[in-house]
């Protein structure tokens, strides 16, 4: 991983283990895991003069998770009234 991707991705896995409350938080944290693992994928293939195909791939699989990932947000406030994780019956 570049150098510079180092810093944002230990302050968002950091973020992410203080932040369990909200299901929101935790979707766009997981989110920014996601870009900054793409921008260092994009990096890596862009300096070895690879293709990007794999890049490509994951963005599309990145993109049905979050698809997947608000719909499932969107489920359990119709159903619990919020998105606070401690009141779902997943996690007792």
């Amino acid at each position: 991983m570049p150098n510079y991707l180092i810093i944002p991705a230990l302050a968002v896995i950091t973020s992410f283990i203080h932040n369990k409350s909200h299901l929101l938080t935790s979707l766009i944290l997981i989110e920014f895991m996601e870009v900054i693992t793409i921008t260092g994928m994009f990096d890596m293939t862009s300096k070895n003069l690879m293709e990007n195909f794999a890049v490509i791939y994951f963005l599309i699989i990145l993109m049905v998770e979050s698809v997947l990932g608000m719909s499932l947000m969107i489920n359990m406030v119709r159903t619990h009234g919020n998105d606070l994780i401690k009141s779902s019956m997943i996690v007792k």
